[in-house]
């Protein structure tokens, strides 16, 4: 119980959770408002699989793939720049902001695929 108490005093953590959250809210309202997509519109079950797993299967097996990983190294160049600069510190909160924004173009992508 104790680092449970720890865990949820850490700014990092919370900014982490309420950003992620965030973004699965949006992309969840995106999927299930979504009518020219391959998943059902207004399909319950459907948008919480492709609002979850289905996103993160296109992160880590799908074609988006290697644009996680550049998403991911751009995450990793903001984090230690805040780290080491203090005067901008934000930066290491601006990763986070870019993990949500990926994961809401990652929803967008699985409602409006783009043309081929």
């Amino acid at each position: 119980m104790a680092s449970t108490k720890r865990l949820l005093r850490n700014r990092w953590f919370l900014s982490w959770l309420f950003i992620q959250l965030l973004a699965f809210v949006v992309g969840f309202i995106i999927l299930y408002t979504c009518t020219s997509g391959g998943i059902p519109a207004r399909n319950f079950s459907e948008t919480i699989y492709w609002s979850t797993l289905g996103v993160l299967g296109f992160m880590f097996f799908g074609m988006a793939f290697p644009l996680t990983i550049f998403v991911a190294i751009v995450m990793l160049i903001l984090v230690v720049c805040g780290l080491h600069w203090k005067k901008l510190r934000f930066l290491s909160a601006m990763a986070l902001v870019v993990w949500g924004a990926y994961w809401v173009l990652l929803a967008y992508t699985i409602c409006a695929p783009p043309p081929d």
